[in-house]
């Protein structure tokens, strides 16, 4: 059973300044970092340490960023046999290249400043509460995709899943960092076979319903909730097994009623109603009008809440004892949720611990660096 992650691999370059220059303004820096990164790439770390067997699908250039990153990835037990390693205009490292044509490995140049707490995890998405000693970050990102946007839908074709790459009992995680029709390509290859697809659709981007048609599970946040909600809903036939029916899957709950996912130890019982229940009803709405076999909701510091079936769950924020760095956390939530419910976790279950996951995330620095391990997971409280 394996999980294959689909998406983008990320050398992060971290500016830390005062304030924010200002148009033509030029600033100096406090401090200069490097991290690895990429919504894909973090997924996958997030999911190999929750216990996952994972696989990576992606693209680099054939760079000093590239090579490093490929390594972190293998050291932290994640194959990489398959990244594709591209020099010109998605060419292989093994075809001739042109001067200037060479394509780099991603890129995200980030300049950190201070902001509220409450502003962080708003624009993060996570799921967590609880106090910090200094102020949270805010950051301005500015993203050359470089090799991610050269991971193609011919990759895809030149993987043969048909031939046993991809198997039944396997799922499939993509985001939207690299391009929509190489996840489109490879959603539909998976449920040919049968395999489960998982979407986060981030950073929010225009859905339409080819996607959403060979999509399982998908995990949004507010922004891209309400995306989703404007789309023309046709009727919508999935392909490969209904796997929301797979009693692997389901939460053993009473058909119909909602259920809070607390624990009274690690959870605040905070959710905000006003918000809630409008969320409700679209997640059952959405569910039902695009054939999904679940949705969940990340809202914030408000928690989670998630459609499976006829059943509706909600998670308050994970409390924490200080909140250190809030990035990834949303990263940290969808790679462990994939891994939980690959595992035999109910859907329930799965939810809970992703949230537990994503609050033990913001507790120390580094989008992966921050990462838990599945021991640290299943034992927090």
């Amino acid at each position: 059973m394996k999980l294959f992650v689909a998406g983008s691999i990320n050398q992060d370059i971290l500016i830390e300044v005062d304030r924010q220059p200002a148009i033509g303004e030029t600033t100096t820096s406090k401090n200069l970092s490097y991290a690895p990164g990429g919504k894909g790439a973090n997924q996958a770390v997030a999911a190999s340490r929750a216990g996952a067997d994972t696989i990576f699908l992606g693209a680099v250039g054939d760079d000093v960023f590239g090579n490093a990153l490929v390594a972190g990835l293998a050291k932290e037990g994640i194959s990489v046999e398959k990244v594709k390693v591209c020099e010109s205009n998605g060419a292989l490292k093994s075809e001739a290249i042109s001067v200037g044509e060479r394509i780099s490995t991603g890129i995200a140049i980030v300049t950190v400043v201070s902001v509220t707490l409450d502003n962080a995890l708003e624009r993060e998405g996570t799921t967590v509460s609880g106090d910090s000693d200094a102020k949270d970050v805010d950051n301005l990102i500015v993203v050359h995709p470089g090799a991610n946007g050269k991971f193609l839908p011919t990759d895809i074709i030149d993987l043969e899943i048909e031939k046993g790459l991809i198997e039944k009992e396997d799922f499939v995680l993509a985001q939207f960092e690299t391009p929509v029709e190489t996840t489109l390509e490879l959603f539909k290859q998976a449920k040919k076979v049968g395999a489960t697809t998982v979407l986060n659709p981030a950073p929010a981007a225009e859905l339409d319903t080819e996607l959403l048609a060979v999509v399982d599970y998908l995990i949004v946040n507010e922004i891209e909730l309400e995306m989703i909600s404007k789309i023309q809903k046709p009727s919508i036939q999935k392909l490969g097994e209904p796997r929301g029916k797979s009693k692997k899957h389901e939460a053993k709950t009473t058909t119909g009623e909602t259920h809070s996912l607390k624990d009274e130890s690690s959870q605040k019982d905070d959710i905000s109603p006003e918000k809630i229940t409008p969320q409700k009803n679209m997640l059952s709405q959405l569910q039902n009008e695009f054939g999904l076999s679940g949705i969940i909701c990340t809202l914030g510091k408000d928690g989670a809440i998630g459609c499976n079936g006829d059943n509706i769950f909600e998670t308050s924020a994970a409390s924490v004892e200080k909140v250190v760095d809030t990035t990834g956390a949303g990263d940290c939530f969808v790679g462990v949720f994939s891994a939980m419910l690959m595992s035999g976790k109910d859907f329930e279950q799965s939810m809970y611990y992703a949230n537990k996951a994503a609050g033990l995330a913001v507790q120390a620095l580094g989008a992966q660096t921050a990462l838990p391990y599945k021991e640290d997971i299943l034992n927090s409280k």
